[in-house]
């Protein structure tokens, strides 16, 4: 049991830096870019998109082999569908009260998302924000964090899932901390009701989509 658990984490932990490698070369991109004064080529973003689609392609093979993902063309019919629209209302009740009681403006995580706005083409921040976040992340804490590391205590299963999703998203604060622990805990209560892998990414995709329209929005508009 204990080497089982050993397996996980050292999944789970590995998935993780997979998934980060192509924001990794972003940067690269970005920080190339900035020190020439000119962009960086857009077949450099070209490339790096098709990694971040190898990456998704990659992470559902896994989650399918292991389980996690059974894709079944009525997943968003009837409840599943309620349950995203109001996970994501929760996830933005959470962070606007949160926001308010502590005072915390942004975080971290939001400012480095928002600064890519404008650095990288348009299609590539969408795959970035809307498209490999959601699948790869949910893979990670709610496929193999949340069902496989602790099966047998739901409770621990919701209180790891929700600080390791809290923690990998940086937070510099007891406010951002929050933030982060509370979408993870709405959308971690969205997969134990439905044991639906493909719920969780519809709440974490719903809110990344509008997170993304706003963030273009608001950038079109100032």
């Amino acid at each position: 049991m204990f080497w089982e658990k050993i397996k996980y984490v050292l999944q789970a932990f590995g998935l993780l830096v997979v998934y980060q490698l192509p924001s990794l070369f972003v940067g690269i991109l970005v920080a190339l870019g900035q020190q020439t004064g000119q962009s960086s080529p857009l077949w450099g973003y070209a490339l790096v998109a098709l990694l971040y689609l190898l990456v998704i392609a990659g992470f559902l093979f896994y989650a399918k082999k292991m389980g996690y993902w059974a894709p079944k063309s009525h997943w968003l019919k009837g409840k599943n569908a309620i349950i995203i629209i109001v996970g994501y209302v929760l996830i933005l009740g959470v962070n606007i009260a949160i926001s308010l009681l502590g005072n915390v403006e942004t975080t971290a995580n939001q400012e480095v998302v928002e600064s890519l706005l404008g650095q990288v083409p348009l299609p590539l921040y969408f795959i970035m924000l809307v498209v490999a976040a959601p699948i790869c992340e949910e893979i990670i804490f709610r496929g193999i964090v949340f069902k496989s590391l602790v099966p047998k205590s739901v409770p621990l299963a919701f209180i790891i899932s929700i600080v390791t999703f809290a923690l990998v998203h940086g937070p510099t604060d007891l406010g951002s901390f929050l933030i982060y622990a509370g979408m993870g805990a709405i959308i971690s209560l969205s997969y134990y009701l439905t044991q639906s892998l493909e719920v969780s990414i519809g709440v974490h995709m719903l809110n990344n989509f509008i997170a993304f329209l706003g963030i273009v929005l608001m950038s079109y508009f100032s």
